[in-house]
């Protein structure tokens, strides 16, 4: 039996798709509690591998904001990074060094930082680390036994929390950079062993008068990532 078409749920899902985007300038004033714990209601409806649900969160804001970016910015400096799960950049191919090095340009031209100015790509790294002004982020934990699949679950968990935040009209951020940092985190927040940090997600309201608030970025054509049978 085929479902029926509903034309107008599909065209608002591709709406809070398209719209949503990588902010890197917030507000400072939080948002309300009830939108946070609504878009947390909302993404733990994401599917799992045999429904285990496998994600931890740890949701960090007000005075725990802020002694949490003191002591990344300070280990950060230190030179104190200790990923849990490894970023693998260096196995890129030629196609994924690409799309990053125009990830990193598409930045800088937003925030007119000039390729030869190592101090301003230095400050850009630092904003990293304070979460680009958010009033709240989340870090988004795996088991510490899992693997892949466990991963790719909570990943899919973000996905959909991220969605929430836009549908409700606040942004965020998916960091990877903050899961560089798992050991203060881990420390700051008293974080068990029994997980590992996948990555961090910055969320608050886009301060629109800056130009790094909604980065454009292009997407692939179907034809580059499928291969039909």
């Amino acid at each position: 039996m085929i479902a029926t078409l509903d034309l107008e749920l599909a065209d608002g899902l591709e709406r809070v798709l398209k719209s949503r985007k990588s902010i890197r300038a917030f507000r400072s004033d939080p948002v309300p509690a009830h939108l946070i714990d609504r878009a947390l209601e909302m993404a733990r409806w994401t599917p799992s591998n045999c429904n285990t649900q496998p994600w931890q969160v740890h949701l960090v804001s007000g005075e725990a904001a802020e002694n949490l970016r003191t002591e990344l910015l300070a280990d950060l400096a230190a030179g104190k990074m200790a990923p849990e799960i490894p970023y693998l950049m260096d196995r890129y191919p030629p196609d994924f060094q690409g799309r990053q090095i125009a990830h990193i340009m598409c930045q800088q031209t937003a925030l007119g930082i000039a390729r030869e100015d190592t101090e301003a790509r230095a400050k850009l790294s630092r904003g990293n680390m304070g979460f680009w002004n958010a009033p709240h982020v989340a870090f988004l934990f795996v088991p510490a036994f899992g693997n892949e699949r466990e991963a790719a679950d909570v990943g899919a968990f973000g996905q959909s929390l991220m969605l929430a935040c836009e549908a409700l009209g606040f942004g965020s951020c998916p960091q990877t950079s903050l899961g560089m940092m798992a050991s203060t985190i881990k420390r700051v927040l008293r974080v068990g062993d029994d997980v590992k940090l996948l990555y961090g997600l910055a969320m608050g309201f886009p301060d629109e008068g800056r130009a790094a608030a909604r980065l454009e970025q292009e997407r692939l054509p179907l034809d580059h990532f499928v291969t039909r049978h």
